[in-house]
């Protein structure tokens, strides 16, 4: 879980996540206070193929590193203002990012991605 409150997230910088064998999910739920920008950077994660992440606000995420990494998929479901979500995979890695109904005024930027699908 990652938090605004730094002392209640469980996924921090410098984690490793290590999976073995295959239909591996991390599942990511983002409590960051909506409006603002959640930041997931310098985690480690190889082994895994699919990862969910579902937030209440915009993420910047680089997930072009993580290997084994087939499906990337980030749904925001509260308002997040002006931020929007910036999100970088590999060529490898499927990335679905669904924003319902007024979850952003920004531009969402999404850079790789074998297939990409924006709603």
């Amino acid at each position: 879980m990652i938090s605004s409150t730094p002392a209640n997230s469980t996924l921090n910088a410098l984690d490793s996540i290590k999976a073995t064998g295959t239909g591996n999910v991390f599942n990511i739920d983002d409590q960051t206070a909506a409006g603002t920008q959640s930041t997931i950077s310098g985690v480690t994660v190889t082994g895994v193929q699919t990862v969910n992440i579902q937030t209440t606000t915009a993420e910047t995420i680089d997930a072009s590193a993580w290997t084994g990494l087939t499906a990337l998929n980030i749904t925001a479901s509260t308002t997040s203002g002006a931020t929007a979500d910036v999100v970088t995979a590999a060529g490898t890695t499927a990335v679905a990012v669904t924003e319902t109904a007024g979850a952003s005024t920004g531009t969402t930027t999404i850079d790789g991605g074998s297939t990409v699908n924006l709603t």
